[in-house]
């Protein structure tokens, strides 16, 4: 409550007082990790998730905002990707997570594991827009034209006065013509 009312020097007090009765505590050092984050402490908050992973080995959200933090640099890719993968198979069903996941596949030249991972999150979030429009964009990178214009339909048909939805879908009918 203190960290969703700005309270933070509170906030970090109680998280800290938290660790100190029961080290073991997650959601204190969880939050903790957040609360770093938000304030851009980036070294502080990798910490505190590090822990939180070694103690909660099967919290996804702990994986996932682990694989975030390190996605923030693109030389620790790989490192976020291992992260991210861990959070997706213990939160198949987690849209977001699979989404992310999928943006590092790629990141790394992924596209097989990519595109179903993106699959995976149309199939759990069919009318969420960014997941259909990264799903649009991996296919008319892959140059799969049919594919990419499917899914721009898709997002135009949710969303016909977005521009930049409009645009991609100019831009796959054009590529889809000229082939």
């Amino acid at each position: 409550m203190l960290f969703r009312s700005g309270k933070l020097d509170q906030a970090e007090a109680a998280y800290k007082t938290a660790l100190r009765l029961d080290p073991q505590f997650v959601p204190a050092r969880f939050n903790l990790a957040m609360l770093y984050n938000d304030q851009g402490n980036k070294t502080g908050a990798e910490r505190m998730l590090r822990e939180v992973v070694a103690i909660a080995p099967d919290m996804a959200e702990a994986h996932y905002s682990f694989g975030l933090l390190l996605a923030e640099d693109e030389n620790r890719i790989g490192e976020a990707l291992q992260a991210l993968g861990t959070a997706a198979k213990l939160a198949p069903e987690h849209a977001r997570i699979q989404y992310n996941y999928a943006l590092a596949l790629q990141k790394q030249n992924r596209n097989d594991e990519a595109e179903k991972a993106l699959l995976a999150a149309c199939r759990w979030a069919p009318r969420n827009i960014d997941i259909l429009y990264a799903t649009a964009l991996f296919y008319a990178a892959q140059e799969d034209w049919s594919e990419a214009r499917r899914w721009a339909e898709r997002l135009l048909s949710l969303n016909p006065n977005n521009s930049q939805a409009t645009s991609l879908w100019v831009r796959v009918r054009q590529a889809e013509a000229a082939q």
